[in-house]
């Protein structure tokens, strides 16, 4: 004979601080209801420990601790990537991913999660583990500007500079009117000035192509 047992949701009343918890992880609705074996020696703790052991290989709740020391209990699934988590982080505290730096403490071991497609199992989080949130120092980096008489030229460029930004530099240093640069990478004409140099993929040792408009156009 069969028993159908019904797992509960956890409700959130018993977290009455001012931190709201997050969630990463849906579990889907299939997985509330678990068929097991039904045996007269199984005690009710022993069905109990079953349930639980097959919740933490859905889902593990962590914590995560901000900069500002602020702390948010957050649901994941353990196969959930360290690139999907700082993606989170990034929405929830205005950090880009690019400049979080994540560790956890593993008993006196500070484990530093730094490869985006690595799972935080792999690198041994488990159910309970504290996830502390860092911001790591902006660097700048060098690109290069193929300019109208075909030489190069190297730019300094700070993160989230804009195209507008740049085009500025240009100008200082070519003598070219912002209004008469027609700037390409990758092919790409770079024409929007409030973006950032980073959405036209622009990266340590990019060369950026100058090229004058048309007249009339």
């Amino acid at each position: 004979m069969t028993r159908l047992s019904v797992k509960r949701n956890r409700s959130s009343g018993d977290l009455s601080r001012k931190t709201k918890p997050w969630r990463l992880y849906k579990p889907k609705a299939t997985a509330d209801v678990e068929e097991t074996s039904f045996s007269p020696s199984r005690t009710h703790s022993s069905y109990c420990s079953s349930k639980t052991l097959t919740r933490q290989q859905l889902v593990m709740d962590i914590t995560i601790t901000l900069l500002n020391g602020e702390s948010h209990p957050l649901t994941v699934a353990p196969g959930t990537t360290v690139g999907s988590l700082k993606d989170l982080l990034s929405q929830r505290s205005r950090l880009s991913p690019e400049s979080q730096k994540l560790f956890y403490d593993n008993d006196g071991d500070k484990i530093i999660l730094d490869n985006p497609v690595t799972s935080l199992s792999a690198y041994g989080v488990s159910p309970g583990a504290n996830i502390f949130v860092l911001a790591k120092e902006p660097t700048n980096i060098q690109v290069f500007l193929r300019t109208l008489n075909g030489q190069t030229n190297a730019y300094t460029v700070r993160p989230g500079e804009t195209v507008a930004g740049f085009k500025l530099k240009v100008k200082q240093r070519e003598k070219v009117a912002e209004d008469q640069q027609r700037l390409t990478h990758e092919s790409k004409q770079m024409d929007d000035g409030s973006r950032t140099l980073e959405s036209y993929n622009v990266k340590e040792g990019s060369t950026i192509f100058l090229n004058g408009r048309l007249r009339g156009g």
